[in-house]
């Protein structure tokens, strides 16, 4: 499971009901639906096509960047949501695929439907690790540090939580270790 961060323009009334919505907003404004793409290369061919003013190297990274974040988000993989005016993190699981809509008043939308996972976490609870909500330039990422990815994913509910049964399961065997060594000191065994 990959792990990304998701900066949306919200206004603070809109950060209070995120988990209300089914669906994240893309960052792929200015672009036409992007489900009938299926590969880098006919990526880089709408891109050329929609900016062909801009230098091939200016091209190549945009469709790269595009590409990556088009094609690797995948079903399962958890998406954080930074709510500066919170100061929290919405954290959600893709539940779809892609999907481009036109709304009633002709704006497009790029979206992937989203489950959220549990309630909002504040930016205090990830430690060293609140740095990675940090918009900079950029407004939607994978989630690169392994000690980023696992601060995030260490903030899931304990039914989400992969790593919860295993710490379950080691917790059982050093009890039973530990029962065994009782009864061994107790009973002179």
């Amino acid at each position: 499971m990959s792990v990304w961060v998701l900066h949306q323009e919200l206004t603070p009334q809109e950060e209070e009901t995120i988990l209300e919505r089914t669906h994240l907003k893309l960052p792929f404004e200015g672009l036409p639906d992007l489900s009938f793409v299926n590969s880098k290369e006919e990526c880089t061919r709408l891109i050329r096509s929609l900016f062909s003013n801009e230098p091939p190297e200016t091209i190549a990274l945009k469709a790269d960047l595009i590409w990556t974040q088009f094609s690797e988000v995948q079903m399962e993989d958890a998406i954080a949501v930074p709510l500066p005016s919170s100061e929290a993190v919405a954290i959600a699981r893709v539940s779809g695929r892609y999907c481009y809509n036109v709304g009633d008043s002709k704006e497009d939308a790029h979206l992937i439907p989203v489950t959220w996972i549990g309630g909002k976490v504040k930016f205090k609870q990830f430690g060293n690790s609140r740095s990675v909500f940090n918009k900079g330039s950029r407004s939607f990422f994978q989630v690169a540090s392994r000690p980023d990815r696992i601060a995030i994913l260490s903030r899931l509910p304990h039914t989400y939580n992969r790593f919860v049964k295993l710490k379950w399961l080691l917790a059982i065997f050093m009890a039973l270790g530990l029962v065994r060594l009782y009864v061994r000191i107790t009973h002179g065994y």
